[in-house]
């Protein structure tokens, strides 16, 4: 899984850079070099983009920039592998993703299946946000009809000074832990609930999907927990499974819904562990990779109406349509 890096000179000059990595001046970036980069995100690997000027270039990955008034920012930071950094106020773009032709007919041209996570947000006079100056691109299976990009990630920092936005040894900090995202080979594909409404004493699914991208056996922790309407740890649970190279899987976590109305959160942690070690030392040891999380909503029963399977259903009919329950429906 190559790992490139387009920046301007100050920075390749001033960072680290591991030696599996490849670091690239915007400046001399050529159009040979651009089509390697493609064919490395095509095959699944990863690019951290720093600096606005070169994202322009990145149009055929669906990256679109746009101009931004605000020059303050922050790190979002819940879901993101990148540290918290205090950022300067300097000018920056807006980030977007959209398709780079005007018009993309399904089935016909390749459509990236992929999430996209904000990292910073620019910040505008009235402290709220409005734009993002960098984002996380992270493409969770292969793309339609091409059958590419499958594992890709595309950071992407549209400050157009980026040394006026922190300095080298934050920008250190951010490379470090992106490369050692990128290199993990683990990530989860998914982290969905069975629906998105549930009442009180229904049993809700979590589905995990995670895989494992890497050439070697990978043993992996999830860290699960679940968080009331009013903020408050409800309960939490710990998952562990071992993934075969190339092996993706699904772990389902159920448990009965509480009675609490609102909007329930469901977060999940991912944890890389070595399997030859045991007891406290393993998870003492376990490499953090990512976080994502999930939300159901939980509603009162109606007067008169009970749950979804072979009961009462939400109309006084049985299930929703005259049929019993989601599932056996006859």
């Amino acid at each position: 899984m190559p790992t490139c890096a387009i920046c301007p000179e100050r920075i390749v000059a001033g960072l680290a850079w591991p030696t599996d990595m490849v670091a690239l001046t915007t400046h001399e970036l050529s159009d040979a070099q651009l089509a390697e980069i493609a064919s490395d995100l095509a095959s699944g690997g990863s690019l951290i983009a720093i600096g606005s000027e070169c994202l322009p270039r990145l149009r055929a990955h669906w990256v679109d920039a746009q101009p931004c008034a605000s020059t303050r920012h922050r790190s979002v930071g819940d879901l993101s592998p990148a540290p918290d950094v205090v950022w300067w106020e300097a000018p920056c773009r807006a980030l977007s993703v959209r398709p780079d032709r005007l018009r993309t007919y399904f089935g016909v041209d390749e459509m990236p299946r992929a999430e996209v996570i904000p990292l910073v947000e620019a910040v505008g006079s009235d402290g709220e946000a409005c734009a993002y100056s960098a984002l996380w691109i992270k493409h969770t299976a292969p793309s339609l009809v091409g059958g590419r990009y499958d594992g890709a990630n595309l950071w992407l920092f549209a400050f157009d000074d980026p040394l006026a936005a922190a300095p080298v040894d934050e920008w250190q900090r951010v490379v470090n832990a992106l490369v050692a995202r990128a290199t993990s080979g683990v990530a989860f594909a998914r982290v969905r609930t069975g629906w998105a409404l549930y009442r009180p004493g229904e049993s809700v699914c979590v589905r995990l999907g995670i895989v494992n991208r890497s050439a070697q056996i990978a043993s992996v922790r999830i860290e699960l927990n679940v968080y009331a309407p009013d903020g408050k740890p409800a309960m939490s649970r710990s998952i562990r499974r071992c993934l075969n190279p190339g092996e993706r899987i699904e772990a389902p976590w159920e448990f009965v819904c509480a009675g609490q109305e609102g909007l329930w959160r469901v977060r999940a942690g991912l944890y890389l562990e070595d399997r030859f070690t045991y007891g406290y030392e393993r998870e003492a040891k376990g490499v953090f990779v990512e976080r994502a999380e999930c939300a159901f909503v939980v509603e009162g029963s109606r007067t008169g109406q009970t749950g979804r399977t072979g009961q009462t259903g939400r109309t006084g009919q049985t299930g929703r349509t005259g049929q019993t329950g989601r599932t056996g429906q006859t």
